[in-house]
Order: structure tokens, then C-alpha cells, then sequence
């Protein structure tokens, strides 16, 4: 299974989590007891991001052996880019299940919310490809999360396409925590 893959299980367990809250009456009770609604945004995105990295982890400590095993130990060419890789990627899966529970939040739908939370990030994807059909070029490489993410077969020791992977990655997370809070605060529990 790809990382990818694995992020869309942990984006519907997230959504399915709040969706199930909120058809239980949880939240209601939660919010009643004195626990704020922002403390429980940010308890559910780093719960289950952290999930996700210790689960990414295990995997790639196993696969990490299996290689050794095979082809013998070696040194990493490059740590620091696979280091700040590292960070990218987490940074990836923070937006994306944020994007998942902010969605979630707003349709209180499980299956709506993963729809709305990966069809969000990918919004200037989708509007490149509807202006092309209508042959309309517009070129928003610049606030595209893939164009940034960084590669492992692209390693090397220039570290410079960083700074932008973690300015639109980011920006990303922040849009969607302040989306998020915005829809918890003039949301009415009931």
C-alpha cells in the first residue's frame, strides 16, 4: 500500500470520528463539560497525524531492513533533503486531515467530508484542467501542494525547493484551520 493510500484510511477514519460525534451527541456533551471546540479540532488532527507518521514509521523501518537484508547497509546520499522530506510530508498529512475534519465538520458527513477534504487541496489542479478543456491556459503551479512535494528520486544536496513546499503546505493548513474554527464557532450543536 502506498503512503497515499493509507492517508485516504486515516482521512475517513478522522471523518467518520467527528461524523459520529456529532450523530451520537458526543459533541454536544463535550462542549457542555467545559472542553473548547478548538482544543478538540487540534486533538483530532494531531491524534491522528501522529498516528499516521508512527504507522508510516513501522513501515518504512520494516522495509528499511528488508533492503539491508538484500542489498547490505549503505549510507544515505543525501539526510538533510531526506530529513526536511520528513517534515514536507507530515506537513502534507496535517492539511490533508485537517481538510478532512474541517469538511466533516461543515456536511457532518463522513464520506462528503474525505470527498470535499482531497477535492480542496487539489482545487487549482482542477481549475487548470476545466480552463484548459475550455481552452483557457492558466498556470497555478505556484499554490499546487504536488508541484512542491519533494521527491526521493529527486534528491540532492540543493535544498532551495523547500521553502516553497512549506510556504503552500502551510498555507494550506492554516486555510483549513481557520475555515475549521470559523464553522465551529457559528456552528449550532444540537
Amino acid at each position: 500500500m502506498s503512503g497515499d493510500t493509507i492517508l485516504y484510511i486515516f482521512m475517513l477514519l478522522t471523518a467518520n470520528t467527528v461524523a459520529e460525534t456529532y450523530r451520537s451527541g458526543v459533541m454536544k456533551n463535550m462542549i457542555g463539560r467545559g472542553i473548547g471546540k478548538k482544543q478538540y479540532y487540534f486533538s483530532i488532527v494531531f491524534a491522528v497525524s501522529a498516528a499516521y507518521v508512527l504507522v508510516m514509521l513501522i513501515g518504512g523501518i520494516i522495509m528499511a531492513v528488508l533492503a539491508a537484508g538484500k542489498f547490505g547497509m549503505g549510507a544515505i546520499s543525501y539526510p538533510g533533503y531526506y530529513a526536511l522530506s520528513v517534515i514536507a510530508r507530515i506537513l502534507f498529512v496535517m492539511a490533508h486531515i485537517s481538510f478532512a475534519l474541517t469538511m466533516t465538520l461543515y456536511t457532518r458527513n463522513a464520506i462528503t467530508g474525505v470527498v470535499f477534504g482531497l477535492a480542496i487541496p487539489n482545487i487549482p489542479k482542477i481549475l487548470e484542467m476545466g480552463l484548459g478543456f475550455l481552452r483557457i491556459h492558466i498556470d497555478l503551479d505556484f499554490i499546487k501542494i504536488s508541484t512542491h512535494m519533494p521527491s526521493v528520486y529527486g534528491a540532492s544536496n540543493d535544498l532551495s525547493s523547500f521553502l516553497p513546499c512549506f510556504v503552500v503546505l502551510a498555507g494550506y493548513l492554516i486555510l483549513s484551520i481557520v475555515i475549521g474554527f470559523w464553522l465551529l464557532k457559528h456552528q449550532d450543536i444540537k
